[in-house]
Formats: structure tokens, C-alpha cells, sequence
């Protein structure tokens, strides 16, 4: 896995592009405007040639702004008949935008650099991957070839920018701005009360109009309403909200023989992840640990999709997690049947993205923010259950961001 983000209770320091960069308006907002050093403008004319590909449909244009490791991923799904995804937009415009010091998925250097842009959308179908009004990504360019290209397209999770500094007396919104100050209040407003209606399993609109719904325990439009009016009393009384457990995940099958994707039962898709990222063999206590990271990770991705242009969750490769149809154990069955219940929140309410890497079979890497695959064999060998190891790889960490302690919650 590459480094990821992680949901959080966050200190992050920013660095504004220029006075300019705190504008709301599509009309304001101008290359030019933005420029603080030569590598930010040229930097931001990629961003701005990508977003007026999206306007004009130019998809070969807009595939060949990805890295050569992603053009091809890109290229199959227009080759497709699938109706989700960029294909959809009819419109679009950059309205804001906002560049992160501190970047969430690989450091910052002078060959990569991350943005939070607000683009401007109408489209044909809406869904999760694209509304109509100011969606959010999280765009991550790097240097190749002297051309910065699109190196991660995703979901931005504008709530993970609600640190611990936030007063009494201020919105969320108003405390992401605070954080964020090239992004217009209003917009991250109407995205939270989305980004509250998919944690509870149900997809709306920037109107608040239901689209459809992604939850075990949801099985109607009528129940999706009952579930919507939920969501608004308890965020009215309380500062996070639960979470629910999602009933499908969308694939991108970029490892397969046939590039494509596949909606897959939630379980299942943990059921087909865990033998291909930890060994079967290993201890009971090291494949529950392993199941739980990969279900909640999967789970955050439900929520902020890792693939948004090909209007899929997560893909079948390390990018993501590894995952190969039907290729259930039954050790790691079992793992997964005994985890299946429960996810888990920062202290302060956040449900987090769970990374993990390979790691060595030591003691090493405790409180860092990922869990080691080999070294949760390790501390089962030594006797440890997979919730001490969750406290022990999770809490009073800084992986890019800063987690004090962690919960765990039932679905």
C-alpha cells in the first residue's frame, strides 16, 4: 500500500499558494492569480487542463494527463459501457481550490504535490462519484517526464480537517475554512451533510434529495428517509455520528485479465482480500487483526472513494488492497466472520483510514500509524489479541496526521 491518509483528529499546517488562493468564485480565481513560486503555476495549469478536459469531454486529453501507470486504467474505462464515473459530467469548473503543505498520500517534494480543488458540476446521472453543484477531490500530481501528471484522483474527506482547535461557537464548516481557507464555506457545508448522509449508508444530492442507498440495514427509499431524518437530529446533538456497515464495494479489477469492475458484498470483498494481503496460515490473533484493518479500510472507501473518475471505491491491486475473486480461506473466514461487527473512531469521533504495510516480524513500528503484516504475526506469537495490536499500531500516533486515542464501536 502506498501512503494513504488517515481519518483523524489532525494538526496540519498549510501553505496558501498566494493571498489570491482564498477566493470562492470561479470568476476570481486565475492561474495567474495563484501563482507563488513557478512549480505551483505550472502545478495548477495541470489541475485547471484536467478540469476543462472534464468540460469539453475531451477524455483522451483527460486520460493523458494521468502517470503512465494510470493512462491505460483510465483509458479501458471509457472503453466501456459504464454510465458512472467522469463520463457523466457535462460541465465542469474549477471554483476552488487549496494547496496541501502537508501531503496525505506521499510527501510533498519538488516531484509531487497535492491539491483539495471545489469543481463545479453538472452531469447526466447523479450518484456518489459525482453530483450536481461543487464536488471535492483530493488531486495529487507528480513530475514525469517534465509534465505534471495525475498520480491519485480521489474523494476528499473534509471532515478529517476538523482539528481539536475547533471552538464552541463554530460550524464545521466554519472550522474546516479556518483550516482550509481557499474553500467556501457554504459548499463544505452542503458536502459534510452528504459525506453524514453516506456514513449512514444513504446517497443524496446537494439538494438532499435520496439517490440511492449502500447499508445492510437499509432495503427501501422509505426506510432511507426514516434513516435521513436520523442522521439530521443526531448531528443537531451530537459532534460525530455512527457509522454503518456497507452492504457493497465497487472494484476496479485493474489486475485482472479483463480491466473492468465489480460490485461485491461487502463481506466477501474482505473474504477476498484478507489471504491475498496476510498469509492463512498464520495465528488466529494475526488474521484478525488483518481482517479488521482491511474491512475498515474498505469501509473508508466506501465513504471516500479512491477511484472517483472510473466511478469505482477501490481497485484490485496493492495501490489499494489486493483482491482476487472467490479466493476465500477458511482460517481467514473465520477471521473475517469474528471482526465483521465492529470499526473503529478516534477519540474524538473520526472513523480513520486503517493503513498497514509488510513491516518485519519485530516489535518495531508501535504507535505509527500502521499496522505491520508481519509483525502482527509476531505479537500473536507472543500471546497479543488483534485489539491490542489495533491500540498498539493506531493510537498516539502522527502517520502524516495525528491520532491520539482509538475506539472501538458495533456497527
Amino acid at each position: 500500500m502506498r501512503k494513504k491518509f488517515i481519518a483523524a483528529i489532525l494538526v496540519i499546517t498549510l501553505i496558501l499558494l498566494s493571498t489570491n488562493a482564498a477566493v470562492a468564485s470561479a470568476e476570481s480565481i486565475t492561474t495567474d492569480s495563484l501563482v507563488a513560486t513557478d512549480l505551483d503555476s505550472a502545478c495548477q495549469k495541470a489541475l485547471y487542463k484536467l478540469v476543462a478536459a472534464e468540460n469539453s469531454q475531451d477524455w483522451e486529453t483527460f486520460c493523458n494527463m494521468f502517470t503512465k501507470d494510470q493512462v491505460e486504467h483510465e483509458k479501458e474505462y471509457f472503453k466501456s459501457d459504464k454510465e458512472s464515473g467522469v463520463k457523466s459530467v457535462k460541465s465542469a469548473q474549477i471554483v476552488e481550490i487549496q494547496f496541501l503543505d502537508t501531503d496525505i498520500y506521499i510527501s510533498n517534494n519538488t516531484n509531487s504535490r497535492s491539491y483539495i480543488i471545489g469543481v463545479d458540476y453538472t452531469v447526466t446521472q447523479e450518484d456518489k462519484y459525482y453530483i450536481n453543484g461543487v464536488n471535492y477531490h483530493i488531486i495529487t500530481l507528480q513530475l514525469e517526464n517534465n509534465e505534471w501528471k495525475v498520480l491519485e484522483y480521489q474523494d476528499a474527506p473534509l471532515e478529517i480537517f476538523i482539528t481539536d482547535n475547533k471552538s464552541t461557537n463554530e460550524t464545521r464548516a466554519e472550522a474546516i475554512v479556518k483550516v482550509l481557507p481557499g474553500l467556501h464555506s457554504q459548499n463544505v457545508k452542503t458536502m459534510l451533510d452528504i459525506i453524514d448522509a453516506r456514513a449512514a449508508g444513504i446517497i443524496i444530492n446537494a439538494k438532499g434529495e435520496y439517490l440511492s442507498s449502500n447499508s445492510e440495514s437499509i432495503n427501501s427509499a422509505e426506510e432511507a428517509q426514516e434513516m435521513l431524518e436520523l442522521v439530521k437530529t443526531e448531528r443537531a446533538t451530537a459532534q460525530t455520528l455512527s457509522q454503518t456497515r456497507p452492504s457493497w464495494i465497487v472494484v476496479y479489477t485493474v489486475d485482472e485479465t479483463d480491466i473492468g469492475d465489480m460490485g461485491v458484498q461487502f463481506t466477501s470483498y474482505c473474504k477476498w482480500v484478507l489471504p491475498n494481503e496476510w498469509y492463512s496460515s498464520w495465528p488466529t490473533q494475526s488474521l484478525r487483526a488483518g481482517a479488521m484493518v482491511i474491512a475498515q479500510y474498505g469501509a473508508y472507501h466506501v465513504l471516500h472513494p479512491r477511484h472517483t473518475s472510473v466511478g469505482c471505491d477501490v481497485c484490485d491491486s496493492s495501490h489499494c488492497q489486493v483482491f482476487r475473486y472467490d479466493s476465500g480461506v477458511s482460517s481467514c473466514d473465520n477471521a473475517v466472520e469474528a471482526t465483521k461487527s465492529y470499526y473503529y473512531t478516534t477519540s474524538g469521533g473520526t472513523f480513520f483510514e486503517t493503513c498497514y504495510a509488510a513491516g518485519s516480524y519485530s516489535s518495531a513500528y508501535g504507535h505509527t500509524g500502521r499496522m505491520r503484516q508481519n509483525g502482527s504475526h509476531y505479537w500473536a506469537d507472543y500471546g497479543n489479541t488483534w485489539t491490542w495490536m489495533m491500540d498498539y499500531y493506531y493510537s498516539d500516533s502522527s502517520y502524516n496526521i495525528t491520532i491520539t486515542d482509538i475506539v472501538r464501536h458495533t456497527w
